[in-house]
């Protein structure tokens, strides 16, 4: 249930239902509050507290709401990486650098922003595919902010490059 309602607050956000956002990730935390503190949290299908920082990093990116974005997309990193600068959560790792890598652009930090944008693409992760939707918002950004930047370049060409192995991947394997 708590996976519902954050799915909902996900799509709400990206239709800008600010409100309605907000609801449902109360919603979702109440929820939560009442599910014990699981034994094995890296499992996939048990949801911890960190997953409701995750979503919230991403709900609030999308709302452009940039301080409580920025707090939770540096929680989920800092929560994830081990002492050997791996991370336990990959996947949620990279979208979080990918919503800092947002929030770095508007804030006319090119340099953070690809930074973190190509970070995203520095873990070994199970698929593509949730990255890339994530991706393909920074490298718009990037491209309508700094089209003319060798940065935004870099980042454009790393995006396009695991569209690009996606997509070779699905066809030799269907």
């Amino acid at each position: 249930m708590v996976q519902l309602v954050l799915q909902q607050a996900r799509g709400q956000a990206r239709l800008g239902e600010r409100k309605d956002v907000r609801a449902s990730l109360d919603g979702g935390a109440k929820l939560l509050e009442q599910i014990p503190i699981p034994d094995h949290p890296e499992n996939h299908f048990v949801f911890d507290h960190t997953k409701w920082i995750f979503y919230a990093a991403d709900c609030y990116t999308w709302l452009g709401d940039d301080e409580p974005a920025e707090e939770h997309a540096r929680e989920v990193i800092a929560y994830h990486t081990r002492p050997d600068g791996s991370s336990n959560a990959p996947m949620r790792s990279a979208n979080a650098h990918i919503d800092l890598a947002v929030i770095r652009t508007k804030h006319g930090d090119l340099d953070q922003a690809v930074y973190h944008g190509l970070a995203a693409f520095g873990y070994d992760r199970k698929t593509e595919a949730s990255l890339l939707s994530h991706a393909v918002d920074l490298d718009r950004i990037l491209t309508e902010r700094y089209p003319r930047e060798r940065l935004t370049s870099d980042f454009h060409e790393r995006y396009t490059e695991a569209r690009a192995n996606l997509r070779q991947r699905a066809h030799s394997s269907g």
